[in-house]
This record gives structure tokens, sequence and C-alpha cells, in this order.
């Protein structure tokens, strides 16, 4: 009976005390059992990872400015232009950029040495060797971009002009560009100047095409030996030459072509001169002839010269040649 108590005891004791353990089952104290082991535990997944992985939340900063609003302001004083600048700007950073920029353009510019008032030949070597001047003119590098040459006409004009730019230390950097500028200029009047020249002309062979017709061999022929006998050959060949204001040729010019024409019709229609039977044409040489004898002393041998000579003369007047 008295066993019977006790172990009644026993068990409702062990019903209170979950730390006894019966020969079947361990009884575990709820106080030991580890969060991971709650076996009712509904915590979010993802957030026990991150919980694992020591990757909490970050709270949220509060921002800080680093200038106030005002810096321009406070830089620029009461300057406007100078404000207006800094608005450009977005940070003060951005000024000191900008600086060191300008710095560094300032001192790439900069001769590293300076040449003195007066400067000895030791001085005009080391300036020349900081600041890329040959020891020589002719030794400036000349190869221009684009496929651009110093062609015949240009070369006596740059080599005299690389003369001068040495003696005030060019850099040759500045030598191509002033050179590379000029001829660039230089070719593309020339090619207005060519396209104008050959639109003229086809202008003007039409005009003259649209007026004379199949005589214009004829009568360029014409004018040309005109030319020869009022002014001489080699005259007429400067006149050919001419060129107008405009640029265009005076022996391509329709309205000076007329004008020739019709004093070479005058003149090769003129008659003979019957008292002298000498042709209008041959005046001119036939006076030369006797002007070379008065030189000569063979003049007055002939008494007909004087009158011939009267004869060639008032002819030259009356045809105005």
């Amino acid at each position: 009976m008295t066993e019977n108590l006790q172990d009644t005891a026993s068990l409702e004791a062990g019903k209170q005390d979950p730390t006894i353990v019966d020969n079947s089952k361990e009884i575990v104290n709820p106080a030991d059992i580890t969060p991971e082991a709650k076996p009712n535990d509904k915590q979010d997944d993802k957030q026990m990872e991150q919980l694992k992985e020591g990757d909490k939340p970050e709270a949220k900063k509060e921002e800080v400015k680093e200038y106030p609003d005002d810096w321009r302001e406070k830089i620029a004083k009461d300057d406007e232009k100078v404000l207006k600048k800094l608005q450009r700007l977005k940070t003060p950073e951005d000024l000191a950029k900008s600086y060191l920029e300008l710095e560094k353009k300032l001192s790439e510019t900069r001769a590293k040495f300076q040449l003195p008032e007066n400067p000895t030949p030791d001085d005009v070597k080391k300036f020349r060797g900081e600041n890329g001047i040959p020891e020589k003119p002719e030794d400036y590098d000349l190869k221009l971009d684009g496929g651009l040459v110093i062609g015949e006409f240009d070369k006596p004009i740059v080599d005299e002009f690389t003369k001068i730019v040495h003696e005030k230390h060019l850099p040759n950097d500045t030598l191509k560009t002033v050179l590379q500028s000029y001829l660039e200029a230089k070719t593309k009047a020339e090619a207005e100047t060519t396209k104008f020249l050959q639109d003229t002309q086809q202008k003007a062979d039409a005009e003259i095409q649209e007026q004379w017709g199949d005589k214009i061999d004829e009568n360029k022929t014409k004018i040309r030996t005109f030319l020869e006998n009022k002014f001489g050959q080699d005259e007429a060949l400067l006149l050919d030459q001419a060129i107008l204001p405009d640029g265009s040729s005076l022996a391509t010019n329709p309205k000076l072509l007329n004008k020739f024409l019709n004093l070479a019709n005058a003149f090769y229609e003129t008659p003979s001169d019957t008292s002298s039977n000498v042709k209008v044409s041959e005046v001119n040489a036939e006076l030369a002839e006797l002007k070379q004898m008065i030189k000569d002393g063979t003049y007055y041998s002939n008494p007909a010269n004087p009158k011939r000579m009267a004869e060639l003369l008032e002819a030259k007047q009356k045809l105005g040649i």
C-alpha cells in the first residue's frame, strides 16, 4: 500500500515537473528550446535568411547638404558677371575642375623659357628647343593635311615668309596652321574663280554663236589680223590676253568682239589708195621702211621718197591708223 502511494505521488510530481524523464521519452524544458527549434515558428523565410547572414535593414539616413544653396553668391560677392558664370556649375567641385583645366591649358601654351631682352645664341637655342622651333628656317616641317601641297607659284612666297617667322621664333605647329589656312582659302578661291570663268566663257560662246553663226572662225581671224596690222603683233597679243575687271577675258567678251569686228570690216573695206596704189594694210610697213632709210642716210637719194612719205602719212590720217 505504501509503495503504491509513493508511485502515485511520483507520477503527480512528474506531471508538474517537466524535467523528470520517464522510461520511454525524454522531457525537455521549453526554456531550452531555441527559436530555430520551435515547431510553430511562422517567421518569414526571407527574413530568417537575412538574420542568419547578419543582413539587417539599414536605417534611413538623413540627407545632409555638403554646401549651402547660396555658395555661388558667397563666392561672387556683388559681381553679377561672376555669378552668371558660377550658375553654370553644379557644385564647387565643378569650379575647381574648371580652374585646373584652365591652368593646364595655360601651362601648355606658356613658353617654358622666356627670352630675355638681349638673348644670347644659347638663350635662343634653348627657347627654340623647348617650343618646337627648328634651328633653321628650312627645317620646318611643312607637310600639310588634306593633300595640300605648296605649289611652285607659292613656294618663293612661303620660303620668304618662313624666314620671317623663324626670326620671330614661331613654333612649327603654328606655322603649319597658318599655311594650312592660307592654302585652303586660296584653293577655294581659285575653284570659285575657275567656275565663274567657265560659266562666263560658256555664256559668251553661246551669245557669239547666236550672233555670228558659221562665221565665228572667219570673224576671229579677221579681228586677229586687224589687231596685228593696227597695233603690231606683240601689242595685239597683249590685248588678246587682257582681263576685264570681273576676271573674264577681253578676247571672249561679245560686246568687244563685235566692236573689233566692226573696226576690222571698216579697215578691210577701205579701197586702195589710188594715188599710191598701196593697200591700207601695207601703209605702216612702207612707212617703217622710209623711216629706216632716213636713219641710214639713203632717204634723200631718191627724190620720190619725200613725196611718198607725204602720201602715206595723209592716207594714214584719213584711215585713222
